[in-house]
């Protein structure tokens, strides 16, 4: 989002249990299984929560350019972020995603958010950890590098691919 500061008409964000305010900044909202980031390029972004359970709301967070927040739960934590790991977070928006020591599994994650064709992960392949930049919707090329540099077996089932242990 690009928003610009407008305190008579504010921007809100509800994402789960909790809403983001933008008091004027460029910004990233990512809501999956009860995970809220927020990571900010420029600017400020207030993070409502409620706490855990639902009750009262916790203290609210103010992040800026360059900082996220993981939210989860009712718990919050604040990273701050080098310019180069705000872009490489934010790479989904040219058609990249990038990848610094994650799991086989997070990555079969991300790459099934943008294409057809599923990656499954099966056994302890998925608890692999890897790096690197790969287009989003070339999952058929990243199952061939999973083959190739990491001797996974690949095995394709419709709208499936499969990768496990050798």
């Amino acid at each position: 989002f690009e928003v610009a500061h407008d305190p008579k008409r504010p921007f809100v964000i509800t994402a789960g249990d909790g809403t983001i305010t933008v008091l004027g900044t460029r910004f990233s909202v990512r809501h999956v299984a009860g995970r809220t980031e927020v990571t900010v390029v420029e600017g400020r972004v207030r993070v409502d929560l409620a706490r855990s359970g639902g009750s009262a709301p916790a203290t609210p967070v103010v992040v800026t350019g360059n900082e996220s927040v993981i939210a989860e739960r009712g718990s919050v934590l604040v990273i701050g972020r080098t310019e180069g790991q705000v872009a490489s977070e934010l790479s989904w928006r040219q058609g990249q995603i990038s990848f610094d020591q994650k799991t086989l599994g997070e990555i079969a994650l991300e790459f099934n958010r943008y294409n057809r064709v599923q990656l499954v992960v099966e056994g302890e392949a998925a608890n692999l950890r890897l790096s690197g930049n790969f287009d989003t919707g070339n999952v058929e090329a990243f199952a061939r590098l999973a083959h190739e540099g990491l001797g996974l077996r690949v095995e394709r089932d419709g709208d499936r691919i499969v990768l496990s242990g050798m």
